[in-house]
């Protein structure tokens, strides 16, 4: 057995744990005064050296620490520049003769109702009323987000363009033709009663009608992609894509009367 505890300990790779074993086997083995000092030593050394790796191991988690914040940080300073960017457009967005423009921030929005509603942070103490258009920014133009349903002190719930309730008179931005935009539940439209003879195509723009009893005409509310089957032969519909990004609500322009 001391044969093979010698071998073990005269052909072990000497690491400071290594040589710490060693010294403390040989002082309890052979002891001496000379291994008392050795294994003493040794057990300072390797008590020094677990201290290094708890002082290096802290700094480690002080270090993931801050890298998290610093992350943290930087998530915050871009969502604040996008924010900046989106305000900017807003303050820029086209006045409408006669009324006045209402900022308003979304607050709520329903997994159930995606497509259907959403609730905003201005209501009947800000001058909102039932019916009110409500816009968004799309790229560098305004666009059609929907109505407002319901009003309450402090916030309301607008019915969104692709609700399946909003049904809103539409034109052909090139060619001057009226349908009616309905919504479908989901993230397409579709423009009915087009004209059996129509020569509308693919990327037209759909901007509301001046028949329209709610919104201001011109307002563009998305882009043909698709032609739809009718069951009126003598209209044709096209699938409508909204121009408005709406898995990316932020903000929203409500269309009030100016009253002065």
């Amino acid at each position: 057995m001391l044969f093979t505890v010698n071998i073990f300990l005269l052909t072990a790779n000497l690491t400071s744990y290594v040589l710490t074993l060693k010294n403390f086997v040989y002082y309890v083995l052979f002891p001496s005064n000379i291994a008392a000092v050795g294994a003493v030593e040794s057990v300072n050394k390797f008590s020094s050296n677990i201290g290094e790796i708890i002082r290096i191991h802290q700094e480690n988690l002080e270090l993931k620490k801050t890298i998290k914040r610093l992350n943290f940080l930087e998530s915050e300073s871009e969502r604040a520049k996008q924010e900046n960017v989106r305000l900017r457009a807003l303050i820029g967005f086209p006045a409408v003769k006669g009324s006045k423009m209402l900022v308003a921030h979304i607050i709520s929005r329903e997994p159930g109702s995606w497509f259907q509603w959403v609730t905003i942070d201005r209501g009947q103490g800000d001058g909102v009323y039932l019916d009110a258009p409500v816009l968004a920014w799309s790229g560098d133009k305004p666009a059609v987000l929907g109505r407002v349903e319901e009003v309450f002190s402090g916030s309301a719930k607008v019915a969104l363009i692709t609700n399946v309730l909003s049904a809103i008179p539409g034109e052909m931005k090139l060619l001057n033709e009226d349908g009616l935009v309905e919504g479908q539940n989901s993230h397409r439209l579709i423009i009915n009663y087009l004209v059996a003879e129509t020569k509308v195509k693919v990327g037209d723009e759909i901007v509301t009608s001046p028949l329209s009893s709610i919104f201001p005409p011109g307002m563009l509310k998305g882009k043909v992609t698709d032609f739809a089957p009718s069951d009126n032969q003598a209209f044709h519909s096209a699938v409508v894509k909204p121009a408005v990004n709406f898995n990316n609500l932020r903000e929203a322009i409500v269309i009030i009367q100016d009253k002065r």
